[in-house]
């Protein structure tokens, strides 16, 4: 049985600070909002685009995950997977929770403030489903968050790079920051993170993610890795790194699976 915990989401512009958003396991979050009206009467004006992938075209700059600051101080779960009663709903619900934060720039749960960068979103998304993916004994001293949560990932034998992911999946990519200060652009393993809500039957996988920007949806697809657009329609996005820019494709990891 997996608990829900509330969200507060924060937006850098609202003076008024923070709302909660309540997540109950029958719940379904809306796949997108402008306005998020919450059952205390209030509202949360978020930054609203003008449709899903607006932002998907530009390049734009993916911010630096940092290291942890402290180990997960709770026992790791057993290796293998998450198992629970009801895969798809679980999975989707997963899916909403990170759509739902689209456009916010900060994020808590329960008492805790996640760190406005892709690590720290995905694990917001997934603590908001009373899972910590951080909860791994596998990680090492150094380790970014992305690779605590690779970790956590292989720890459940869920990483897998198919073309079709499941929807609440997360997918890793390497090297969108010179993360070892080397200079070089190819040798900065898994440096970034988002969550799968959307997979096509072309294999064009929407994902959501946190940029420096804010967090945001974009896409990637792994039977066209090298091509930005597909008979008109955009497969892969831009993510950039200071002085290049690449395809989400061309520079994608893994997925990882943790509900099964």
């Amino acid at each position: 049985m997996i608990r829900s915990t509330p969200i507060l989401l924060c937006t850098a512009w609202i003076s008024t600070g923070c709302v909660s958003l309540h997540l109950q396991p029958q719940d379904r979050l809306a796949s997108s909002f402008s306005t998020l009206n919450l059952n205390n009467g209030g509202d949360l004006q978020s930054r609203r685009f003008s449709g899903p992938h607006q932002v998907t075209a530009q390049k734009v700059a993916l911010k630096a995950t940092a290291a942890p600051k402290k180990s997960v101080t709770r026992s790791a779960y057993p290796r293998g997977p998450i198992r629970v009663d009801s895969r798809q709903m679980e999975r989707r619900r997963i899916a909403d929770a990170a759509l739902s934060l689209v456009g916010l720039d900060q994020i808590r749960v329960g008492k805790q403030i996640f760190p406005s960068d892709c690590s720290g979103f995905a694990r917001a998304v997934y603590a908001s489903r009373g899972i910590d993916i951080y909860r791994t004994k596998s990680s090492h001293a150094g380790d970014n968050g992305v690779k605590v949560i690779h970790h956590f990932t292989r720890d459940r034998r869920g990483v897998h790079r198919r073309t079709y992911p499941f929807v609440g999946d997360l997918v890793f990519f390497h090297n969108t920051y010179d993360r070892n200060g080397n200079g070089r652009d190819k040798d900065d393993p898994y440096t970034h993170v988002g969550v799968v809500d959307r997979v096509e039957d072309d294999g064009t996988v929407h994902f959501v993610h946190r940029i420096s920007g804010g967090i945001v949806r974009q896409r990637v697809n792994l039977r066209y890795p090298d091509q930005h657009q597909r008979d008109g329609k955009i497969v892969n996005d831009f993510l950039k790194r200071r002085g290049s820019q690449r395809l989400a494709g061309q520079m994608f990891a893994q997925f990882g699976t943790v509900i099964r």
